[in-house]
């Protein structure tokens, strides 16, 4: 790799020497011909290069890299499979044919039926869920007869308004949303973090603890996906409204 690299700067080089001022190519003996040959060796020379230089990156890399642009493809699911890196002039990959039937998938309402199907986060309940009236409360306390584990939270349900009520909080870190962990009062926490490292992928350490970052576009997210304003390791997927 290094070595091809080094013989496209030494064309580009001896390329650029042959031009003149203007950039066009010299007469005869000059390295080019008026027909423009030299020229379009030049441009094979800079497009390769390109090439060259966008190969082997991994997706992070090639989607910050400009004039590169990384190739996935779906796999039934919205979790898209990175196949490489090119040159953003080449031809993108050719995705294999599915056997199985491929979600739709999004970034935002937009990509889904408008008024049909809605575009849901990786993660995220479409809403809804069974219908109950949680019992009121202000703290923990309140909720101690629900059970040990029970806690006084943000309570939803599809009958009525989201409320402080009681609601089964969490036993482990498995329990709780991405990017938290369960503390011993049985509440989810944002994970406590020094740096960046110590959070999952497409999330950010602010103010000591993890926080999912925020996006306009997947180029914001690494590796990620911007689905809602918000990173993620994969695409949202369009469902419809919960009952």
């Amino acid at each position: 790799m290094r070595r091809r690299i080094l013989r496209l700067l030494s064309t580009l080089s001896c390329l650029l020497a042959a031009c003149g001022s203007s950039g066009l190519p010299l007469p005869d003996g000059g390295g080019g011909s008026p027909d423009g040959g030299g020229t379009t060796d030049l441009a094979n020379a800079v497009a390769d290069l390109a090439m060259v230089r966008c190969v082997g990156l991994d997706e992070a890399t090639c989607r910050a890299t400009k004039g590169c642009a990384a190739d996935t493809c779906m796999e039934c699911s919205c979790t898209p499979t990175f196949v490489g890196c090119r040159a953003a002039s080449a031809p993108p990959v050719e995705c294999p044919a599915l056997g199985c039937l491929q979600p739709l998938c999004c970034h935002s309402n937009a990509d889904c039926p408008m008024g049909a199907l809605f575009c849901i986060a990786p993660g995220a309940s479409p809403g809804g869920g069974p219908c109950f009236m949680p019992t009121p409360c202000k703290v923990d306390g309140d909720c101690a007869q629900q059970g040990p584990t029970w806690i006084c939270a943000i309570a939803t349900s599809a009958c009525g308004p989201a409320a402080m009520g009681c609601v089964p909080g969490c036993s482990r870190d498995m329990d709780c949303p991405e990017g938290d962990v369960c503390r011993n009062d049985h509440h989810c926490v944002a994970r406590p973090c020094m740096s960046a490292h110590d959070c999952p992928a497409e999330f950010a350490c602010v103010g000591g603890g993890c926080a999912r970052l925020a996006c306009n576009s997947d180029g914001d997210c690494g590796a990620g996906y911007c689905v809602e304003g918000a990173c993620y390791t994969s695409l949202g997927v369009c469902e419809p409204p919960a009952p």
